[in-house]
């Protein structure tokens, strides 16, 4: 297929994709970089997410199977997932059974996978000495299994101190029975020098059990601790705390020698933003703090339901001693509660940054997912200069930095920038067939050559009217567009070429279902390899106007006009950047909401007599007559 000159037939670019939509899945609004999906209609919901850098700097990201589809109690399904461009792409390069509620880590070089080995049962480890390809099976004491029961777990950290490697579980002395109730917290250790796979190299401290009367009955479990050193330099297990109203947790101590674990309820308490659902702490040594990812909630806003049944928003909280936590940035929420969720994040320090992967519940074109719990995601997301968020009044602008900008909530006048030069943020990697690499480089998103189309979009929310959008642009190689800029224009969207059929071709797609190259917006420029250009579209009420380095290419009335896309460019909506057949490259987007007197200025009273196309229809119709009487 060529884009030069090529005009389909109405029906099929307007029929096309509703019958696609019915068919597959649509990513584009889901925030984070979509590592895997598995529909609610499959009954089989994504759980226990875990993330870890290799020595080499690659990602590896782990999630489990559950739901009716999946035999929750027979063997589970995990799947482990690879990533060498900082998280943009991910590929599967394991699945197995025997391994449930796993937390991938990589100590001395080589990486694990530390679980169940299903729901309620022995704990196990699994090794891997090719970053996550294969995987050691665990057949017996010598070879992974280390203790035998029925355990319970979630994707927590491990800790390194005093010579030995740490990690929480806890023993439900009850199966089948009602959930939680018989939870008992305690912790394993073992020798870092030791083999991880042998079980006589691991101990196993005692496990404490709860009492319902605490909170003053309110308390009904406890699960997932985080095993951190307090200030003081005492190990303690700090522990999600199942209650009505939430943002409670649990500090319980352990022996220096890992044997013992006890709880002082009378001082063992803290507030903790989000403690009902699962949260994970760690400690930064440059800042000396400890940061945690929570889902946090006010249940006042919910009718009173019960704190960790909401998982709608995510966040990060910073402490300096574990006992008092302030919450400093809301990475992730969704106004609706019910069948949306970030919950159960895993995270890692990355110099200056947190990388971490959700269970997210979201809509996914097929239905969304089955409820808020039962996720139909694993998704990876990137908190860019972490640390400056912990400083003073450094919270009130999270917002506009942070994976989740709100376009279609801008104020009059201002500008957020969707790309910061050192991550992706929220573009994703458009769905193009074959398409080519992206990737970052030079402060720069880069998208290599495809067979024909590669891009990336921005998943929304997105404004649709009176805004503008600047970047930057340039070809690396290939002699066709290397930005074509997709866009929305009230309901619906169109597009902006950039070096097309060619290499020099500029204009809109489409304008009355003609496009760039068939449109009183045709243009041409010569562009050079190598060489930034500054681009520049405005859409308002009556008008889309397109600029390349100040010079105005387009000028469009667009009222009573039909403005719609063509049909290759469908992956891009409801706004991103394609190429075709070409690599280019992209800097410096932002968009701004324009200024109420910039609005009042640019409407316009009333169209023009005969639009372009209107104007070239009328002509044909004369040459037809015309040819008809002539004798």
């Amino acid at each position: 297929m060529n884009f030069r000159l090529r005009l389909l037939p109405i029906v099929h670019i307007l029929v096309t994709p509703l019958f696609l939509s019915a068919a597959n899945p649509d990513h584009s609004r889901v925030p984070g970089i979509v590592i895997d999906h598995s529909p609610a209609s499959s009954r089989c919901y994504i759980g226990s997410p875990s993330i870890a850098i290799l020595p080499d700097g690659s990602y590896l990201a782990s999630h489990d199977i559950f739901g009716p589809g999946s035999s929750v109690l027979s063997g589970e399904r995990t799947r482990v997932f690879a990533s060498s461009d900082k998280g943009i792409t991910w590929q599967q390069v394991a699945a197995f059974k025997g391994m449930f509620w796993g937390k991938l880590f990589v100590h001395q070089n080589t990486v694990y996978l530390l679980g169940t080995e299903k729901g309620y049962s022995h704990i196990l480890i699994r090794k891997s000495t090719d970053n996550g390809r294969h995987w050691t099976e665990p057949v017996d004491s010598h070879t992974g299994i280390i203790k035998t029961g029925t355990y319970h777990c979630a994707p927590m950290p491990v800790l390194i101190h005093n010579g030995r490697i740490w990690r929480s579980f806890e023993y439900n002395t009850q199966v089948p029975g009602p959930w939680g109730i018989n939870f008992q917290a305690g912790v394993i250790s073992a020798p870092v020098d030791a083999n991880l796979l042998d079980s006589a190299n691991w101990q196993v401290s005692n496990f404490v059990p709860r009492d319902p009367a605490w909170l003053d009955g309110q308390f009904n479990a406890w699960l997932e601790g985080n095993v951190v050193l307090t200030p003081a330099g005492k190990l303690v297990n700090i522990l999600r705390v199942d209650t009505p109203a939430g943002n409670k947790a649990a500090v319980v101590n352990i022996a220096d020698d890992g044997k013992t674990a006890s709880f002082d309820p009378a001082t063992g308490f803290i507030d903790m933003p989000g403690g009902a659902k699962k949260f994970s702490i760690r400690f930064d040594p440059v800042s000396k703090q400890y940061f945690a990812l929570t889902n946090t909630v006010d249940t006042a806003d919910y009718g009173n339901r019960k704190a960790a049944s909401i998982r709608n928003t995510l966040s990060l909280a910073v402490s300096t001693d574990l006992k008092n936590w302030k919450i400093i940035a809301t990475l992730l929420h969704h106004d609706e509660v019910d069948k949306h969720g970030f919950q159960y994040p895993d995270w890692q320090f990355e110099g200056d940054d947190i990388i971490y992967v959700s269970r997210t519940a979201f809509d996914d074109g097929l239905g969304g997912a089955h409820n808020a719990h039962d996720a139909n995601y694993l998704t990876f997301h990137r908190i860019n200069n972490f640390r400056q968020l912990s400083q003073p009044d450094a919270a009130s602008s999270v917002n506009e930095s942070q994976t989740l900008i709100k376009l279609d909530q801008l104020r009059p006048g201002q500008t957020v920038t969707l790309f910061d030069g050192q991550s992706m943020g929220s573009w994703k990697i458009a769905e193009f067939e074959n398409s080519g690499n992206v990737h970052l480089s030079d402060e720069s998103i880069v998208m290599e050559a495809g067979h024909d189309m590669t891009g990336i979009t921005w998943p929304g929310p997105v404004m649709t009217m009176d805004y503008e959008i600047t970047l930057q642009a340039r070809r690396l190689a290939g002699s066709d567009f290397f930005c074509g800029l997709t866009f929305p224009v009230a309901q619906s969207h169109c597009s902006f070429i950039c070096g097309g059929w060619g290499g020099s071709l500029c204009g809109l797609s489409n304008l009355d279902h003609y496009d760039a190259a068939n449109n009183e917006t045709t243009t041409a420029m010569t562009f050079e390899e190598n060489r930034w250009y500054n681009i520049r579209v405005r859409v308002s009420e009556n008008k889309i106007e397109a600029w390349i380095d100040n010079d105005q290419k387009v000028d469009a009335i667009t009222l009573n006009r039909k403005i719609t896309i063509r049909y290759e460019m469908e992956p891009c909506r409801p706004l991103g950047v394609a190429t075709w057949q070409t690599s280019g490259a992209i800097r410096n987007f932002n968009v701004r909401k324009l200024t109420e007197a910039e609005i009042k200025k640019l409407k316009t009273p009333s169209r023009p007599f005969l639009c372009f196309t209107e104007f070239r229809q009328t002509i044909r119709v004369i040459a037809r007559l015309n040819r008809s009487l002539t004798p």
